[in-house]
């Protein structure tokens, strides 16, 4: 069996098998909470995972956390850490309260 993509799978109460070979898994590419593309040890299988991890997050419009936190943009300044100004639906602009937030186990903020 050989797979030239993967999807994420729920990482409870799962097969630990690679997506690609069907091999034991020992590396999975992160997507969501309780969510991932696992893989085995084959270095092309586990690029292979990252690569389908990211497209699911393109698709899903989602970016990992430790992505966006390497950008300059969030280095530099304190984003991360202010209140972000929100549009609303009905026009008007909250301008307290609303946070870049880091995922939790009660809340994975992806």
């Amino acid at each position: 069996m050989t797979t030239l993509c993967a999807w994420p799978v729920r990482t409870v109460m799962f097969r630990p098998i690679c997506a690609y070979c069907g091999k034991p898994e020992s590396f999975y590419a992160h997507c969501d909470y309780r969510l991932a593309i696992l893989a085995c040890d084959d270095p092309e299988h586990r690029r292979l995972a990252e690569r389908d991890a990211k497209s699911w997050l393109h698709k899903n419009g989602c970016v990992r956390p430790n992505d966006y936190k390497q950008d300059p943009l969030f280095q530099e300044t304190d984003l991360l850490t202010m209140d972000v100004h929100v549009p609303r639906s009905d026009g008007s602009i909250d301008t307290e309260g609303w946070k870049i937030r880091n995922p939790s186990f009660v809340d994975h903020a992806l």
